[in-house]
């Protein structure tokens, strides 16, 4: 019962409470150790296209690579999670050059083409990254939030990191 309610059927990571109780606790460590918070929030691109042309359980074939590739890209550095839809997120207190290589790692393997019902699929994957120190959970979110709009807005299959206005990565 409890691993129902702590995890993604679908995907078997994480479920939103369970990443928000995390991102909550990663935050306070951060404060009691005088370390940093990261967050790198994930959103699939082109998934729209595999539920609208291969329906949606291939969407769901699709969901459970993803955080199959995920979780192993996260391979103990990161907690990793599907917080909603196709959207997914790692939490991590890893220095930022392993950040930067976990985002680039996430979103090489998320690109990799894949055969679901017999037929290839692809999706890509943009990420948000922010780091705090300062145990706000809540503002750390917005941060990367606002970092994959900005990925987003350049094209897609890239990363951003948050410095008050998202950096060009």
């Amino acid at each position: 019962m409890r691993h129902l309610a702590e995890h993604d059927e679908i995907t078997q990571l994480a479920n939103r409470h369970s990443f928000n109780h995390r991102l909550q606790a990663l935050c306070e460590a951060a404060v009691r150790c005088s370390s940093r918070a990261t967050l790198l929030l994930l959103d699939l691109d082109g998934f729209k296209l595999i539920n609208d042309r291969l329906g949606h359980s291939a969407g769901d074939e699709v969901l459970r690579i993803v955080g199959q590739r995920l979780a192993d890209c996260a391979d103990g550095l990161a907690f990793p999670a599907r917080i909603g839809g196709d959207e997914f997120a790692l939490l991590t207190d890893a220095a930022s050059a392993r950040v930067e290589a976990l985002a680039m790692r996430a979103i090489s393997e998320i690109s990799r083409d894949m055969r679901v019902e017999g037929r290839l699929a692809k999706v890509g994957a943009s990420i948000g990254i922010a780091t705090r120190g300062d145990g706000n959970a809540i503002q750390l979110y917005r941060e990367a939030d606002a970092a994959l709009y900005q990925a987003k807005n350049a094209g897609r299959g890239v990363y951003r990191i948050f410095s008050g206005v998202a950096s060009a990565r």
